[in-house]
Formats: C-alpha cells, sequence, structure tokens
C-alpha cells in the first residue's frame, strides 16, 4: 500500500507538469482531467490511504487500532474521495473510459474497507479476509489506471 501511495504522488507531481506540451485535443483532455479534476481530489485518496497503511502491514499492532483508523478517518475520507471522483465527468471518450477503471477500484477498495471493518467488528476472520481481497483488487485495478494514463501519454506524446 505504502508503494502505491509513493507512486501516485510521483506521479501526479509528474502530470502536473505537462500542461505546456500538450497540443492536441485528447492531450489538453488528458491535462485537464489530471491538472483539475484528478489533482484536485487526490490529497483524499492519499491520506486516507497513508492513515490506513500506518495500522496495516509491518506497522499492524491490533485489530482495534485497524478498526479505529478505518472508523474514524479512513472510511469517511475515503468516501469522500470516492464520491468526487463519481463526480467527475470527463467529455472525452477515451478519459471517460479511463476514468471508469478508476473509479471501479477506488470502489473496491472502499467495499474492502467496509466489508474489512465489520469483520473485525464481529471478530470474524473470514470476513477480514475477504476485505482484504476487496482492497487489494481495488489495488490492482488502481494500478491499472495509472498504467492505461502512462499509455496515454506515449499514445498522444505527453512529456512527463
Amino acid at each position: 500500500m505504502k508503494k502505491l501511495i509513493q507512486f501516485t504522488i510521483a506521479i501526479l507531481l509528474g502530470i502536473n507538469l505537462f500542461v505546456s506540451c500538450a497540443v492536441n485535443k485528447t492531450a489538453l483532455g488528458i491535462a485537464d482531467y489530471i491538472n483539475h479534476e484528478i489533482l484536485n481530489i487526490a490529497e483524499l485518496e492519499n491520506k486516507a490511504l497513508e492513515r490506513y497503511a500506518s495500522v496495516t502491514g509491518e506497522n499492524y499492532t491490533t485489530d482495534h487500532k485497524i478498526y479505529e483508523e478505518l472508523n474514524g478517518y479512513v472510511i469517511p475520507v475515503y468516501k469522500r474521495f470516492l464520491d468526487s471522483l463519481r463526480n467527475i465527468n470527463p467529455d472525452n471518450k477515451e478519459i471517460r473510459a479511463l476514468h471508469s477503471i478508476y473509479i471501479h477500484g477506488s470502489e473496491s477498495i472502499y467495499n474492502g474497507f467496509k466489508i474489512k471493518i465489520s469483520g473485525i467488528r464481529s471478530n470474524n476472520i473470514p470476513i477480514i479476509k475477504q476485505g482484504n481481497k476487496k482492497i487489494e483488487k481495488g489495488r490492482i485495478e488502481t494500478e491499472r489506471w495509472r498504467d492505461q494514463l502512462m499509455s496515454l501519454y506515449d499514445k498522444y506524446g505527453i512529456k512527463q
């Protein structure tokens, strides 16, 4: 999860630099999508994922601590991010298709958080594992969004 956060920040910072290089309509659309839509909400996603990472993996201490972070911070902040992400409606068909990948991946992460907190609340290990799988599925999907975004950069000659 930490690598995903670092990768997201690096990509988003790099993306912000290409506006002057974008020359065709789709490239300008990609620049607008990233610089005026995604960058406006990226901090919400990053903060939620950072807080989640602070109590999981090598930072794990107790299920109670994960529950507190999910309930008190991660789920509400990630929901704000997801709601904002759903409100983005790119005009370009190609960017819209790309954006739908991001939405689906983020929905999976959010649903995984909700499943996991339910499993922790009921002390049900299989439900916690189900939540973890859903979170991982979402992580893979959002990585696919980033990979396809990079492909669009290449396709339209956008410099990072």
